[in-house]
Order: structure tokens, then sequence, then C-alpha cells
């Protein structure tokens, strides 16, 4: 007997048609009499009984092997199967995404972030084919057993768009934008311990998708001259002869296009074929785009909380104030910020490299908060990263430029709007809400913390950052 008891196992049995006038009662006594025909006796047929389903036709109920099988070959039994649990944990089964490829085509890769560590990894996969390119500020060192491969592509941009501006861009892999670095880290980065937001928001782990995954850098996104399709094609054709599993791209074009004259969804096509993943981004604020069948389209969703903090900021209705500007990783250094009414004004900039600089700004908005732009952004002024001023005091984030510039960075997070920018510039709000496709995936939150491009973590929002999260996750189902 004891023996009979332990090989019992909950299994679901699926029944015909179900009978819909008859009541909970009497669909029990149903699945009671299928039970008591295979039981010793009536109470171990009812003890035996889990699950009487209403209205899904059929129950769950203990049965041993043998009293499963013959259950099965009754009249109107459909099938009689064990009931599975799905209690394993997908990053163990998975192993973290090891040796799982991901390449990541955008604006390339900061790789001394310690998100790219490779402390523990083993060797590269034998598959793999790629390169790593050098180029400015970037060598064969800069890859390793987390970057196994890196290239860039400018000839497409190049021949529409002049040269690449060498002053403010590298001509190579490295990532001065720092898009590119976001999303490679949110897809595969390692585990990196005590980080927080530049802002000090939400201290904790940062990891990516997959962060045993490989990465592999292809960048076709350049700050000073933009992309062209002809470059992202090209990446596309590398990534597949390279031996990637995952293409995980977060370009779109400005509006949708026909699927054959979208370079994106011609090069996922083919790299479909192959049998690699493709997912890209859905866009940030519609309508839908990278929405090819062959391609995993990610939309993003947002968060009903915000992380507030009092701002000393001032409406230009009220004439010039000013606001204090702090450097908390360079020293306390003061900034006066001023919001009249246009009319350029002088803040003093501090540059950790060069010194104080001078970087002329003006009066964005005429709202109750007044944003700034850099006049000078290319000139030998300081340039702005600036998006609304948070802290207890305004506060700002020195970063460097690699070059006789400075920059600041700053962004209010907030919870139901996405703040989106451009390098130099303010950008205008807008409400952010995602696209969900049926052949899409919605990754929850759109803000995303990860690895920029310069010196610290930083939040991200868009279905940029959620299109490589998903990429992370695709790797661990690999």
């Amino acid at each position: 007997m004891a023996s009979a008891t332990q090989e019992k196992k909950v299994h679901i049995v699926h029944l015909g048609e179900h009978i819909d006038h008859k009541t909970p009662e009497e669909i029990e006594g149903i699945h009671h009499s299928y039970l008591s025909s295979v039981k010793e006796n009536e109470d171990d047929a009812k003890s035996s009984l889990i699950y009487s389903y209403k209205k899904i036709s059929g129950f769950a109920a203990l049965l041993t092997p043998h009293e499963a099988h013959k259950l099965s070959e009754m009249e109107n039994v459909m099938s009689v199967f064990q009931s599975h649990g799905h209690k394993d944990n997908l990053w163990l089964k998975s192993k973290y995404g090891e040796n799982i490829i991901i390449g990541v085509i955008d604006s390339g890769v900061w790789p001394e972030s310690k998100s790219f560590n490779d402390e523990g990894m083993g060797p590269i996969p034998h598959t793999w084919k790629g390169i790593c390119q050098s180029g400015d500020a970037f060598n064969s060192s800069h890859c390793n057993r987390k970057i196994i491969g890196a290239r860039y592509y400018h000839k497409g941009t190049e021949t529409e768009n002049g040269p690449v501006n060498r002053t403010i861009d590298f001509l190579s892999p490295r990532d001065v934008h720092g898009h590119g670095t976001h999303t490679a880290s949110t897809a595969a980065g390692r585990r990196v311990d005590n980080v927080s937001s530049s802002t000090g928001f939400a201290p904790g782990v940062a990891t990516g998708g997959a962060p045993m995954a490989r990465l592999a850098i292809y960048k076709v996104d350049w700050l000073s001259i933009g992309s062209s399709e002809a470059d992202v094609l090209a990446a596309f054709d590398d990534a597949i002869a390279d031996g990637v599993h995952i293409i995980s791209i977060s370009m779109n074009n400005d509006d949708p296009t026909p699927y054959a004259s979208s370079g994106i969804t011609v090069g996922a096509f083919h790299a479909v074929r192959y049998g690699i993943v493709v997912a890209g981004s859905a866009g940030n604020f519609g309508p839908v785009l990278n929405e090819a069948l062959w391609m995993v389209t990610v939309g993003a969703t947002s968060l009903d909380r915000m992380f507030k903090a009092p701002c000393d900021v001032f409406c230009p209705d009220f004439g010039a104030k000013v606001c204090d500007v702090f450097f908390p990783d360079f020293g306390a250094k003061v900034c006066d910020v001023f919001c009249p009414d246009f009319g350029a004004k002088v803040c003093d900039v501090f540059c950790p490299d060069f010194g104080a600089k001078v970087c002329d700004v003006f009066c964005l908005d005429f709202g109750p908060k007044c944003a700034m732009y850099s006049a000078q952004i290319l000139g030998p002024k300081c340039a702005m990263y600036s998006a609304r001023i948070l802290g207890l005091k305004c506060v700002m984030y020195s970063v460097r430029i690699f070059g006789p510039k400075c920059a600041m960075y700053s962004a209010r997070i907030v919870g139901q709007s996405a703040w989106f920018f451009l390098f130099g510039f303010w950008d205008e709000i807008r409400n952010f809400s995602a696209w969900i496709l049926g052949h899409s995936e919605c990754f929850f939150p759109a803000r995303i913390l990860g690895q920029s491009a310069w010196i610290f973590f930083a939040r991200i929002l868009g279905t940029q950052m959620s299109d490589f999260l998903c990429s992370g996750f695709r790797s661990t189902n690999e």
C-alpha cells in the first residue's frame, strides 16, 4: 500500500464536450463516477479528487500510472496527463545565458564599465568568428571574455553626412553617446553591487538580463553625423557571419516603412533565416515600428511612482533667479544658472580636467520651470546635457567629453511621463505610453538602470532599454 501511495501523482483528465446546463454538484458527481471506475472504493475516489472544473471540461485527481492509463482508454476522455510544476529558476536553468552571443547594433560600448568585466567567465565560444576592430582609443585589449568582438561602420553615414567629427566622436567601437553602453549592459551586464543612478536614487544591484552571455558590439550610430541604413545592414551582415545567436537593435526609421525598403527589417529577415533571434524596439511615441513578423517587437511600460526631491528652480516670470549647482564627484562647485526671458546668461561650469569653463545658456521654455541648452555646443565653450534640475539643491553631474569642452548631465525622474534627451540640448517633454502588439513583448519597467558610457550608472527610459532587457531574457531561453 505504501508503494502504491508513493507512485501516485496529480493528473489532469481532459474530457469531451462539456454540458453547460448541469449544476456544479452534478458535474462533480460525473467526475466521481470516472474515478470510481478505477479506484478500489468510493471513499478513495472522493478523496483523490483535487479539482472538479466547472467551465473547463475535466478534473484533476491523484492517480497511479495504471489508473491514469485506464482512464485514458475510456469513452469521452480526450487525454490524461501528469501535472508538471514550473518552479525552475530560468536564470539557473540557462546558466545565466552562458555562451549565448548577443549582437548589439547601437552606438558602441565603453569597455571599462564594470558591467563588462569577464571575471569567472570561461573561454570564448569556439563558434565565434568575429574580430575586435581597433580605432581611436580602442584596440584588441579592450575586448575580453565578456565583450568578445567589436566593429564600427561609418562609410554609409560619411558618404551622406560628411566625415566623423573626431573631436567629439571616436572613430572606433568606443561609445561617446552612452546609449549603446547602457543597452549592452541591460542585455548582458555582469552583476555590479552597490550602485545607484547618477541622482542617487534606487541603490542596489545592477545586472543584465543574461549576465553570463557574451557581447558582440556593432557601432553604427555616431554623435556627430548620425547613422545610415547602409551601415546598419553591413552590421547585420557581419553579425550573421560572426556567429551571434541574438541581434538586438534599438533603432527605428522615422516613420513606418515597407518591409522591403527598410534596412533593419531586411537585415533582420536574413538573420532569422540563419536561426538568429532579432529583437527591435517598438519606438517611444508611435506609430509602432520594427513590427515585422520575423522580429520580436519590444514595447515598454512605465511606473506609477515618483522619486521626489525639492528643487530650487525659479520661474522666468519672476525675473532672473539663481540656482546653486553642485558637483559631488569633484568637490562642491557653484554654477549660477539664470532663467530670465531669453537673453544669454553666463554659467560657470566646472571641468575636472580643464578647469572652469564658460558656457552660454538660454532659457528654453516659459513654464513655471526653466530648462536650458547650450548655444555653442561645438564651439570653444562648454556643452550642457541638461534635463530638469534635481536634488535638495539643483544637482548636476560633470562628465568627460574627451576634448577641450565640458558637459553636464542631469535628469528629472518622473512617474507617468518620460523625459527623452538629445546630447547638448533639451528635447520636449512627452507623455509616454506603450504600444503592445500581438506578436510583441512588453517589458516593465521602461526606466532601466544601466552602465552609462561615462563614469556612473544612469536611468534611461524607453523601448530601447526594454528591447535589450528582452534580448537578455531571450538568451536565457536559447
